[in-house]
């Protein structure tokens, strides 16, 4: 069952306003300031029954980005249960950061990059055989006296 945005509890608001907040000011702090969360989900329950906010990541870098908020952000944690930022490779198609606070799963996420095109590699490059004047001149047994 999925909740549109709109009809979140404040308690669910606060939590989402909260997860902008956090990403923005990461955001600031370590140069990603043009990595915006531009959409989020409605309201879905995770696999372990709770609920889980989901919110899109767009901007240059985004997997850099989410790696870094997974690496270096200083959630203060202040109810049991709460989980600090992880990566999340779960969904195909998608890489996360996901984290637990409230009772409520926060997931900000972008489409996982393809993977970078590969050079078809250069074919071999003929190399002469070497000819045998050049080794017959520099055999002192085989070279001639003047």
């Amino acid at each position: 069952m999925t909740t549109p945005i709109t009809a979140l509890t404040p308690s669910f608001a606060a939590i989402r306003d909260d997860a902008e907040f956090t990403w923005a000011q990461h955001a600031r702090l370590h140069g990603f300031a043009h990595a915006v969360i531009t959409a989020w989900e409605p309201v879905a329950t995770a696999p372990d029954g709770q609920l889980i906010l989901s919110g899109r990541v767009d901007g240059p870098c985004p997997v850099e980005q989410l790696r870094s908020f997974a690496d270096k952000n200083m959630l203060v944690q202040g109810y049991a249960g709460d989980l600090r930022p992880f990566m999340d490779l779960a969904e195909p198609g998608r890489v996360a950061v996901v984290w637990r606070t409230g009772g409520v799963w926060v997931s900000l996420w972008t489409p996982e990059p393809p993977p970078p095109p590969t050079a078809p590699s250069p074919d071999p490059v003929d190399v002469p055989q070497p000819g045998g004047r050049l080794l017959h001149w520099l055999n002192p047994d085989t070279s001639k006296e003047n």
